[in-house]
């Protein structure tokens, strides 16, 4: 498949359905980590009929987290740091690639880095 290019305004349009997703994310992820102590009664249970509630919980969890890094990789953006959620856009720049970066919690999208850079090299468009 070819990569997308993004747009600013590309990006930003993005980033009100972006936000709930990650956001969705992030709270499934924690939610799991909140639940860690159940987990290994989910496996043991796992083995015979699927875990009980705690197992349908971790389950809902999982498939959460797998839909929102499925759907962003399927709009093209690459996920960097699930935890801060950090996203970066493909762009061309002066008719070379590199991201368009932005974390959650941003109002927008207003930075770029080279792509053989990372977060500490973004610079302001």
């Amino acid at each position: 498949m070819p990569r997308r290019y993004f747009t600013v305004d590309d990006a930003n349009a993005l980033l009100p359905e972006l936000t709930t997703l990650l956001q969705s994310m992030l709270e499934a992820r924690q939610h799991m980590i909140d639940s860690r102590p159940n987990w290994e009664p989910i496996v043991d249970k796992a083995r015979g009929n699927g875990g009980g509630a705690h197992g349908r919980a971790l389950y809902h969890d999982t498939l959460t987290i797998y839909a929102t890094l499925e759907r962003m990789t399927e709009w093209g953006i690459l996920i960097k740091d699930v935890d801060s959620g950090l996203v970066d856009f493909p762009h061309m720049r002066d008719g070379r690639e590199v991201y368009l970066c932005w974390r959650l919690g941003e109002p927008r999208v207003a930075y770029w880095h080279d792509t053989d850079s990372d977060f500490a090299g973004r610079q302001p468009l």
